[in-house]
């Protein structure tokens, strides 16, 4: 019995010791965004909390469409959606997404048809990308990002 207490309370210890390293990621997140803004603007508050608003409402636009492009199983044009979310990725420091964008990208470049058709997938398949996972990588960090950004608009 009593090792299943201290069992607990090591799994405990776990857990609680796993939120305070996503606690203090996260504010650091928050600082480096925060630091960016401020060297971008040059420290005009309102001009920060205008950037922040604009992203927070333009993100998931892009986002949106990105996703749909993968769930139609095409890659045609996903260059120019990526090309449009780094900008924006880039100003608030945001390079977990940039480093999934890039990894996206260079998979888009190597997996291109010379006609140009929308039959990519078929080839993709038999690589060791999988979109899926990309997929769900890129919206956990998109969802935490978010979070992050939306709690220093609020503040």
């Amino acid at each position: 019995m009593e090792d299943k207490k201290d069992q607990n309370v090591s799994n405990e210890n776990k857990i609680s010791n796993q939120n305070n390293n996503i606690d203090q990621n996260s504010n650091l997140i928050k600082i480096e965004i925060i630091n960016n803004l401020k060297d971008f603007t040059g420290d005009d508050q309102d001009s920060i909390k205008e950037m922040i608003a604009n992203f927070l409402s333009e993100y998931p636009v892009l986002k949106n469409e990105l996703l749909l492009k993968l769930k139609q199983e095409t890659i045609t044009d996903l260059g120019k959606i990526i090309h449009k979310m780094k900008s924006p990725l880039k100003m608030f420091a945001l390079n977990n997404l940039i480093c999934l964008l890039q990894k996206l990208n260079i998979f888009e470049e190597a997996n291109k048809f010379d006609n140009n058709n929308d039959d990519e997938l078929k080839k993709l398949k038999h690589s060791n990308f999988s979109i899926e996972d990309w997929i769900q990588e890129f919206n956990k960090e998109s969802l935490s990002t978010l979070n992050i950004i939306n709690e220093i608009f609020i503040q």
